[in-house]
């Protein structure tokens, strides 16, 4: 499921999560988008554990100005001046074409990393989520982070997460669920 949606946490209700966990229960992969704030709290779906979080980046491989970061972002993929459809009675001002305009977001980064996902799972069929989550993190390159932004696994790398073969192990905090602490 590829999905360029998000609600705040004060939206979720029992039926959305019903719904996310019967998704996991199936097997079924969801990829969405973090979100355009430049806040480290993306949306959800992104706060759910069995959802492929994807942030911007910029031309220069490193996080957006405007992606939400943080850790509920898995990855990262390019999400500025990609070309898109447009709704068809208007006309681009860059490009002067009807239909076609340049865009950016983390909707335009997201549908890169769900379609490396369908590709690994045409590919072959019977890979679970859990293998195909490990050979896209695991292949996924670290991004500089001196912003004091981050994200869990790093920019998307198409030819090294087809190519590469299912870690011995891999290892992944579970840090989705973490969004406040208390201090009493």
């Amino acid at each position: 499921i590829n999905m360029s949606m998000g609600w705040p946490k004060i939206l979720e209700t029992n039926r959305l999560k019903q719904a996310f966990l019967k998704a996991k229960e199936k097997g079924i992969i969801i990829v969405a988008s973090s979100g355009n704030n430049n806040k480290e709290f993306p949306v959800f779906p992104c706060g759910y554990d069995n959802v492929i979080c994807v942030g911007a980046t910029d031309n220069q491989g490193q996080i957006a100005d405007f992606s939400n970061w943080g850790n509920k972002v898995d990855l990262l993929a390019p999400g500025e001046a990609i070309l898109s459809t447009i709704p068809t009675q208007l006309e681009s001002r860059m490009l002067r074409i009807k239909n076609f305009d340049y865009k950016k977001g983390s909707s335009q980064a997201r549908p890169m990393v769900a379609a490396i996902v369908a590709t690994m799972k045409g590919l072959n069929p019977e890979q679970s989520v859990d293998l195909i989550k490990a050979r896209l993190f695991s292949s996924a390159h670290k991004v500089d982070d001196t912003q004091m932004r981050f994200v869990n696994f790093g920019s998307v790398d198409m030819k090294a997460a087809l190519l590469n073969q299912a870690p011995k192990v891999f290892v992944s905090a579970q840090l989705k669920n973490i969004s406040e602490q208390k201090i009493s």
